[in-house]
């Protein structure tokens, strides 16, 4: 038995990033760091090798967004006094009086 499969693509788009990384010996490195350092900061990748063998990758550090600091909101944010009280039709499902809470 043969089952037939028909697909109907009206579109399709492929995208191929191609990232350049920069190798780089130990020895270059440290007699170019800065101008290492700026082609990381640039947002290219820098392989720094030893023998011709990867030993490791410099890349800008990813930034983190601003994240309110605990207590950053104090005195803006007013709760009221009868925050903690339960709603009567609530108190009479669980038949529980105020004086159990």
């Amino acid at each position: 038995m043969c089952s037939e499969f028909k697909l109907n693509i009206k579109t399709t788009k492929i995208v191929i990033i191609v990232i350049e990384v920069m190798n780089i010996s130990i020895t270059q490195a440290k007699s170019k760091f800065s101008q290492v350092i700026r082609k990381a900061e640039s947002g290219e990748a820098v392989t720094i090798t030893r023998h011709g063998e990867p030993v490791f990758t410099l890349h800008p550090v990813q930034q983190i967004p601003n994240v309110p600091k605990i207590g950053s909101m104090k005195g803006m944010i007013e709760i009221a006094d009868d925050f903690d009280d339960l709603p009567p039709k609530f108190m009479l499902a669980f038949r529980l009086d105020q004086e159990s809470i």
